[in-house]
């Protein structure tokens, strides 16, 4: 599998927005098959979340419609990608990393991480 930037933006995105919108298009097995094993998170409050946390999290929530840009891909290996992005949901902000591993035919997340943006004033001190 030879796939460049662009490629990988095209498979992995779509999967990225799934998690991102359950329980709108992606329930407890669509989590699950996305989510490898050995998945982590670092979440935005600073919170280690596991894959069995993460599907239980994931299922609980109601489902919400975030807006994307400024989509990057890094290809690391021919299995693996970093995917990362800008996010707006709620009115909150954040900057997000996902690493994407090939495995057994599909692709699954194995870390993500979000970082939130601070509001414009906090960010400049006033």
């Amino acid at each position: 599998m030879d796939l460049n930037a662009v490629d990988l933006i095209d498979i992995l995105l779509p999967l990225e927005k799934n998690l991102l919108a359950v329980g709108a298009d992606c329930d407890r097995d669509c989590i699950e098959s996305l989510l490898a094993d050995d998945f982590r998170e670092f979440g935005a409050t600073g919170k280690i979340w596991d894959r069995d946390g993460m599907v239980r999290e994931l299922v609980r929530i109601p489902a919400r419609r975030h807006r994307i840009s400024e989509v990057r891909c890094t290809p690391l290996a021919e299995d693996k990608a970093l995917l990362h992005y800008r996010t707006v949901v709620n009115g909150r902000e954040s900057l997000r990393s996902s690493l994407w591993i090939y495995r057994a035919g599909r692709w699954q997340m194995q870390f993500h991480q979000g970082t939130l943006v601070p509001p414009k004033a906090e960010a400049t001190g006033s």
